[in-house]
């Protein structure tokens, strides 16, 4: 029944985004950003290397607001990339893109409480996050490890603000991995998710849930903020074990010169039974991008360290380093080029992969 009435919910967001030119006054220009990825790829054992890859890959995100009344507005998000589970061991170039709808929820908000329904990303973590992300490949053990997409589910937010604490949010959600037929994907048909798949949260009841408190420390005079979150995802028909996680991050920016600013971050998150089976995780993401006016350098280091509680399944350590700078263009366009050396370690192997990559991003929104 509550999976009957989510999705009924998220089926009439959906018709009112697209009824929206009977309340074209009420709309938001969306928001539309395109990426276009380049990566050459060296892998092999620490003294020769065995492969080459190269990738070529393109992402389209869509960003829109329909605001239905004071406070109560439906969010879309839709999503055009390339499948995840494709071969990565040939070169791919454009194949595999599919479209969908990777956030489609409604949210009203008063005064400092906002609730929301529907389809939605549940906050845990800020690595992933685009707006604080260290360069190309900065985010990219957060990306794979514990940014949290894709979910039905409910959520409530409260805010406090003033001059002397500054601003401080905390949410609270609850949620499962998305069944519907939102999970499908159009062009390049990813399939729709059922239970019986299995996976963390796939549970079609609201008993995973993440709690966090975001905000900023604007009492120390500067622009430092922290993320604290709590996340807890109950094991499908294929874990045996919950997962839990915390996160812990400090980042924010300062102004050295007029014309030069750090924008440092430091993350901490640890899980237990990882993946919702016997195995600690512990994922440490640090480093700062500076800007020079329209130019940026980027330096990051990024650890991973998975042990297993149990004596016949391997122990994993990563360690990436990456380096990247770019330059924002004009008319929205921003180029990144970046390199990374990551090392993976097990009891029986030790794999050292080299890229260098290129991403092109261009946003603009879309006028009615």
């Amino acid at each position: 029944m509550l999976k009957v009435l989510l999705l009924t919910h998220i089926f009439c967001s959906f018709i009112l985004v697209f009824v929206a030119d009977v309340r074209a006054d009420g709309i938001e220009s969306p928001l539309i950003q395109i990426e276009v990825e380049s990566e050459i790829e060296f892998q092999g054992t620490v003294s020769k290397n065995e492969n080459k890859t190269s990738f070529l890959t393109t992402e389209i995100e869509s960003y829109a607001t329909l605001t239905v009344m004071t406070g109560l507005t439906v969010e879309a998000h839709m999503v055009f990339e390339r499948d995840d589970d494709l071969d990565d061991d040939r070169s791919h170039y454009f194949e595999g893109a599919g479209l969908f709808a990777e956030q489609l929820y409604m949210a009203y908000e008063t005064h400092n409480l906002r609730f929301f329904a529907g389809k939605f990303n549940p906050a845990f973590g800020v690595a992933w996050q685009e707006d604080i992300a260290l360069g190309p490949f900065g985010q990219n053990l957060a990306e794979d490890y514990y940014e949290q997409t894709e979910r039905i589910g409910v959520g409530l937010s409260y805010a406090v603000a003033s001059k002397t604490v500054g601003t401080h949010i905390l949410t609270v959600q609850s949620f499962f991995a998305d069944t519907t037929i939102l999970s499908r994907s159009f062009f390049a048909n990813r399939g729709r998710t059922r239970k019986s798949d299995g996976g963390l949260a796939n549970t079609e009841d609201l008993s995973s849930f993440s709690i966090n408190l975001d905000g900023n420390l604007s009492i120390t005079g500067m622009d430092l903020r922290y993320s604290l979150g709590y996340l807890k995802n109950a094991s499908g028909v294929s874990e045996t074990s919950n997962e839990q996680g915390l996160a812990i991050a400090l980042y924010g920016g300062f102004d050295v010169t007029d014309d030069i600013r750090f924008e440092p971050m430091l993350e901490y998150v640890k899980f237990s039974n990882a993946e919702g089976i016997a195995q600690d995780r512990n994922i440490i993401t640090f480093g700062t991008t500076i800007w020079h006016n329209s130019w940026n350098m980027a330096f990051s280091y990024s650890r991973l360290h998975n042990h297993s509680k149990k004596v016949d399944v391997t122990d994993i350590n990563t360690d990436i380093l990456q380096m990247s700078v770019g330059y924002d263009l004009q008319n929205g366009f921003r180029l990144d080029i970046g390199y990374k050396y990551e090392k993976n370690k097990t009891n029986n192997a030790n794999i050292n992969t080299q890229i260098l990559g290129f991403i092109l991003k261009h946003e603009f929104e879309t006028i009615f």
